[in-house]
C-alpha cells in the first residue's frame, strides 16, 4: 500500500526511412534529362502512399553529398559510389532503402558496383537518359594463314559488319 508500483508501455509505429539520392553533376544537364529528373521527385512528393510508409529523406550528390535543397547540375564530379557508402554508414542500424536518380556516369571515385554489394541497404537506381548502346560497327571473322614464309605476303580476311543508315 505504501510503494504502488506503476507500469506503462507505449507502443508507436516508426516508419522506415526511403533515401532518395539525386546526381546533380553537369552530365544529367548535359544529357537533357532536368525535366525528367524534377517529374519524378515531383511525383515522389506527390504519391500519398509513398509518403504514409515513408520517412523520405532528399540529397543531392556531386563529389560530396548534400541535403537536397535545390538542383543546379552544376556538379563538376560524379561520385556515386561515395554517396552509397556514405548512406550505407547513416543508415547502418535501420531500414532505409535507397532510391538512386543518376545518368550512371562516373567520375570520381571507386566502381560503383562493388561499392553497392558492401551496403547493406537495397539499392534501386533509376537510370536517366537512354541506357541502351547501339553498336554499328563490328568484327565478325577475322581469317588469317597460321604459317607464313620468309618474304612473302601475310593475307588477312577480316568480314566486317556495318548496321547504320549513314
Amino acid at each position: 500500500l505504501i510503494n504502488p508500483k506503476f507500469e506503462s508501455n507505449t507502443y508507436y509505429d516508426e516508419k522506415p526511412t526511403l533515401v532518395v539520392a539525386v546526381d546533380n553533376s553537369e552530365s544529367v544537364s548535359y544529357l537533357e534529362q532536368t525535366d525528367n529528373v524534377n517529374s519524378v521527385l515531383e511525383t515522389i512528393d506527390n504519391n500519398s502512399e509513398l509518403n504514409e510508409r515513408f520517412n523520405i529523406q532528399k540529397y543531392s550528390f556531386g563529389k560530396a553529398v548534400n541535403s537536397l535543397d535545390s538542383l543546379n547540375f552544376n556538379e563538376r564530379q560524379s561520385n556515386i559510389s561515395g554517396a552509397l557508402k556514405q548512406f550505407g554508414e547513416v543508415y547502418a542500424n535501420q531500414t532505409a532503402p535507397i532510391v538512386l536518380l543518376s545518368d550512371g556516369n562516373q567520375t570520381f571515385g571507386s566502381d560503383y558496383s562493388y561499392i553497392s554489394k558492401s551496403v547493406k541497404q537495397p539499392i534501386y537506381p533509376t537510370v536517366l537518359g537512354d541506357s541502351t548502346v547501339y553498336s554499328d560497327l563490328n568484327i565478325k571473322q577475322l581469317n588469317v594463314n597460321r604459317y607464313v614464309y620468309l618474304k612473302n605476303q601475310f593475307p588477312v580476311e577480316i568480314i566486317v559488319n556495318y548496321n547504320g543508315s549513314e
